[in-house]
């Protein structure tokens, strides 16, 4: 018999961005609104970005952002890669950087059998 389960997997990430309002500003937020979620400010740009983070996990390519300079919580460089090559201060997004102060690694699971 095949049981049909529910799963709620809750999980808590908790990062430091840094975001340039002189690289992203009205202008710069109307454009990415055009192509991408409707932004009207940093704050938004920055929950848009830790979603992404949570979702795909840190040191990726992240559509309507590039490559994001990333920190470990000690301050120290995240080395990442991409398409097969250790990236390059000239490749990361200009203006974003993102800390991450922990990642949660013991989620939290509930289970529940569905009718």
């Amino acid at each position: 018999m095949i049981k049909r389960l529910e799963v709620t997997a809750i999980r808590e990430d908790k990062y430091e961005i840094y975001i340039d309002d002189a690289i992203y500003n009205e202008a710069a937020l109307k454009d990415y609104s055009k192509f991408f979620s409707k932004v009207e400010s940093v704050e938004d740009l920055s929950k848009i970005l830790s979603a992404k983070i949570m979702q795909q996990g840190s040191g990726n390519f992240f559509e309507g952002f590039g490559i994001v300079k990333t920190l470990h919580s000690n301050g120290m460089e995240k080395s990442q890669l991409y398409q097969g090559r250790f990236i390059k201060e000239e490749d990361y997004a200009p203006g974003i950087l993102v800390k991450i102060i922990g990642e949660d690694e013991d989620y939290h699971l509930e289970v529940e059998a569905v009718k």
